[in-house]
């Protein structure tokens, strides 16, 4: 038999087909860690650190650069690792503006579009201010 009725379990939580579910800040965080471990892995090591940050630090920090679309520009890249302390994550011999470049460096590559973009749209499904 034909029919024009959707079966439930396509969309078990019953939202409209093209309306996106809101997300809390954690469930964001958990959408972003279940999906993102190979881009936040990639993103630590592109920043080449002695001693590499954790993936809380990492998705933490992409969260707060995403948010003030801060990914362009080494020097606002280091104010935003400096609020967030992570002068406290540096290795000896190492600074701010160093691993700053190497992140806009990353920025700059298809997995860091990736990445990006990826935050953006999961972000943007929060009640927090994006831009």
């Amino acid at each position: 038999m034909i029919s024009n009725i959707k079966d439930k379990d396509d969309n078990p939580l019953g939202y409209p087909d093209r309306l996106d579910p809101h997300l809390s800040h954690q469930q964001a965080d958990q959408v972003l860690i279940n999906n993102q471990d190979q881009g936040l892995e990639k993103f630590i090591d592109a920043l080449q650190m002695k001693t590499p940050v954790s993936k809380l630090a990492a998705l933490t920090l992409m969260e707060a650069l995403v948010k003030d679309t801060t990914t362009s520009y080494a020097e606002d890249i280091a104010n935003t690792m400096r609020s967030l302390n992570w002068n406290d994550l540096l290795g000896s011999g190492e600074n701010l503006m160093d691993v700053a470049r190497r992140a806009v460096d990353f920025f700059n590559t298809h997995p860091g579009l990736e990445i990006y973009n990826s935050f953006v749209k999961t972000l943007s499904k929060t009640n927090d201010t994006m831009y």
